[in-house]
């Protein structure tokens, strides 16, 4: 016990200096390349070496970047994506360390509508995956079902709940149809689906979803998320739509300290490790 409040106190600190801590407002998104190397511990030449080899992938998400997000953004008054926060609890009583982690996101986003899905509501919740949501024994299986379910039907931003959030998401809401974020992967592009916004009934998530339907409940966990083959897919029939797959250093920096996050001013988010959490 003694050693879990030692783990919370530190978690606590950060959270409430994330609530508090009022970073500048982002006009200004990095170059593609450069956000690339800002998050990677690999060498400059290591991570070019395999954008040649997979130079496809890596040139559609480069274009995609640069053309919806890269250099100067306006604010818009109205917004692409509803300003609508989604996350998923399963697993009964919520700990402290996690409650302060969701209070960063109310606190970043005083005018959005913050919703946490809990088993008691997704009873009454109509998915197209039901079977295979009902056949999942796990939390983290069923977490996986909903997050697909639930965007395509409400659209918003869905996030895990062990992140953190360093600013306000308005700019990526107003300027996107679709954003998620790269892993750290530097051979091929992957997307992440710990956190993903878009509008309603976007073709990305309807893919996805159809997808799940093939799925056995027993290796489902095992397998390959679907997101990033569902995400090509979906920029080759809607060439025209704005979509968005950010380079991890938005959503899953290697920054973690007060000073870190402070400096690079386009980190969005910040993800907890598990271990670090108390439940």
């Amino acid at each position: 016990m003694r050693y879990k409040r030692l783990i919370l106190i530190p978690i606590i600190f950060f959270a409430g200096w994330v609530s508090f801590h009022k970073p500048r407002g982002v006009e200004y998104f990095i170059s593609f390349d450069e956000a690339q190397i800002v998050n990677s511990y690999s060498p400059r030449d290591l991570i070019n070496f395999y954008q040649k080899l997979c130079k496809k992938k890596w040139r559609t998400v480069n274009r995609l970047y640069t053309r919806n997000l890269g250099g100067r953004k306006k604010r818009h008054k109205k917004e692409r994506i509803p300003k609508i926060i989604h996350q998923i609890w399963l697993d009964g009583p919520i700990p402290e360390s996690i409650q302060k982690l969701q209070e960063t996101w109310k606190k970043q986003h005083p005018d959005w509508e913050y919703h946490l899905w809990t088993g008691k509501e997704i009873e009454f919740l109509y998915l197209q995956n039901r079977t295979l949501y009902d056949a999942v024994s796990t939390s983290k299986a069923k977490n996986k079902i909903l997050r697909y379910e639930i965007l395509y039907q409400f659209g918003g931003l869905f996030v895990d709940i062990d992140f953190a959030c360093i600013k306000s998401f308005d700019i990526l809401n107003e300027n996107c149809d679709f954003y998620a974020g790269l892993t750290d992967q530097i051979r091929s592009p992957e997307l992440s689906s710990s956190l993903i916004a878009a509008t309603p009934r976007h073709p990305i998530l309807r893919e996805c979803i159809q997808k799940l339907r093939k799925k056995a409940p027993e290796t489902f966990l095992g397998e390959m998320d679907d997101l990033t083959n569902s995400f090509f897919q979906a920029v080759k029939k809607f060439p025209s739509q704005k979509n968005v797959a950010l380079p991890a250093t938005y959503f899953y920096s290697f920054s973690k300290t007060d000073e870190e996050v402070s400096h690079h001013g386009h980190t969005f988010a910040i993800h907890i490790p598990v271990q670090e959490l108390e439940f």
